[in-house]
Order: C-alpha cells, then structure tokens, then sequence
C-alpha cells in the first residue's frame, strides 16, 4: 500500500519495521529506483532499530540507509540502474549474500559517491575497473543462484 503522506508510491509501511524512523528523502530515491526498474526491491535491513549489526557510523541508524536485493534482475543490472540515481551517495555490493544484493545509503555532503563491495572472505574493498569481474561474475560462476 502506497503511502500518500510522503509521496512513496512504491512502497508501504509494512516494508519497514518503523517508517518514522526512515529519511523521506532517501525514501523518495528508493521510490524512483523501483520504478525505474520495474520490479520490487526486497528490503533485507532497514530500520535503524531492526538490527544491532551495523557499524557505529553506518547510515542505517539514521533511515539513510537499506541492505535489499532484487530478485528478479542480475546484480549488474540492480548496481547499474541504482547508479544512475545521484541521490545514493554510497552503493555497496553484496554477491555472496544468501539473496546477493546492495547497500544503498544517502548521506549528506558526500562530494563524490563511494563503491564498494564484501567478497566471499568477508573483506570489504573498492570497486574498480580491474576487480569488477571478481565483483560481478566470479562469485556467480560457482553458485547456484541465478
């Protein structure tokens, strides 16, 4: 059910534990992204509140911040269509998640948007021009996941 109050027409509040506590501006990006792509967004972490298992600095304590996948597009298509909306100052790649998804955050004063992504070992690293097949297609040559 769409929610009207704060022009989101995509998604309702029982997408997230407590929409209160959700940024509406991050929640109108996250609204054209799913428009966009046409699909839903399977919103794994949200609420600020939902999970103790983030970093103290992570934007998820402040709404900026979701962990979700989309299911019915390869990771590549989400990642590239998530780009193209300047609003996601912060996208990080997730392959070897259980539903392999993005972080998308909006933070304030960011000059320049940062990528990076977890690999199988659990090591966070930059996203570059050389490791984009290690991002993108290793980690589905030995899964299942398709």
């Amino acid at each position: 059910m769409p929610i009207p109050s704060i022009n989101i027409e995509w998604f309702g509040p029982e997408e997230f534990v407590n929409i209160e506590g959700m940024h509406v501006p991050f929640l109108r990006a996250l609204d054209d992204l799913r428009a966009y792509i046409g699909y839903g967004i399977w919103v794994h972490e949200s609420n600020p509140m939902k999970s103790a298992a983030h970093e103290p600095d992570s934007a998820h304590w402040e709404g900026r911040a979701i962990d979700g996948s989309c299911k019915h597009m390869p990771l590549w298509n989400f990642f590239l269509a998530a780009s193209r909306f300047p609003s996601f100052t912060g996208i990080g790649v997730y392959p070897y998640w259980n539903n392999p998804g993005l972080h998308l955050e909006m933070r304030d004063g960011v000059l320049r948007r940062k990528y990076w992504w977890r690999d199988q070992d659990g090591k966070y690293g930059a996203i570059t021009a050389l490791n984009l097949q290690d991002v993108f297609i290793k980690p589905f040559e030995t899964s299942s996941y398709t």
